[in-house]
């Protein structure tokens, strides 16, 4: 044959022999090869569920705090619904009026600064004791997609609405004002004993911004009670002087 086909079988085995020794030294690169460990199907699994008692224990403080409130709360709000005496001496008493508005206008500063959190996205200041943030960034801070700060806002516009009704407005257009005042008074109470609960007992953290604004409702309703009442009953309170016998009229 010619020389270029002696060269071409000549290199054949040559080149068979190459792929041997890559072969063989793959193999053995191979057996020096760590094996990745085997990753449990478990480990993909969401994290269990905190306990109750987990739940309550991770800021023992604040969470013992909106439990206290809570259960104030509840009291609260069966004793301004139960007609009592102390509703009485309130509706006579000028203080109400004073302190309702002085209250709203705090709690609506606090549900606007809360507002402002969840519109920007930014971390809130909480102070030492709660995490006000686990509970900004959690599922229960919007109802049907409106955030719950917002509903605050709205809650304390209406009660100071109200109250500039009450203020301002005739004495008949007062009484229905008091009326619809301490019957928002008392949804926002209840709405708060709801979120209160869901603190401790569900998030597992608890708002302190959320606990002053819980305690700011109370306080309207029970100051709003004796009014309230009245208005409910249709029992407008006599002015002073009311129901004395007429003077006697002298002969002339």
């Amino acid at each position: 044959g010619t020389p270029s086909e002696g060269t071409a079988a000549a290199a054949a085995p040559e080149g068979e022999e190459g792929e041997d020794v890559l072969a063989t030294k793959a193999a053995a690169a191979l057996q020096n090869v760590t094996p990745m460990p085997t990753v449990p199907p478990e480990a993909f699994a969401p994290p269990a569920e905190l306990s109750l008692t987990e739940k309550i224990t991770s800021d023992p403080l604040a969470n013992g705090v909106a439990i206290l409130v809570l259960l104030a709360m509840i009291a609260a709000i069966v004793a301004a619904l139960w007609p009592a005496s102390w509703q009485q001496r309130l509706a006579a008493s000028p203080w109400p009026a004073r302190i309702i508005p002085f209250l709203a206008v705090v709690g609506l500063g606090v549900a606007m600064y809360l507002g402002y959190i969840e519109a920007s996205l930014k971390d809130a200041f909480c102070g030492p004791v709660g995490d006000c943030n686990a509970v900004q960034q959690s599922s229960y801070a919007r109802l049907f997609g409106i955030p719950i700060a917002w509903l605050g806002m709205l809650g304390y516009l209406v009660i100071l609405a109200l109250w500039a009704v009450v203020r301002f407005a005739s004495r008949q257009a007062a009484r229905w004002a008091w009326a619809f005042l301490f019957v928002v008074a008392v949804a926002g109470v209840l709405f708060s004993i709801y979120l209160t609960f869901l603190e401790p007992f569900v998030i597992g953290a608890t708002c302190m911004w959320c606990v002053t604004s819980a305690v700011l409702m109370t306080l309207i309703m029970l100051l709003s009670a004796g009014h309230g009442h009245e208005a409910l009953r249709e029992e407008p309170r006599p002015e002073p002087g009311a129901g004395e016998p007429p003077p006697p009229q002298t002969e002339s």
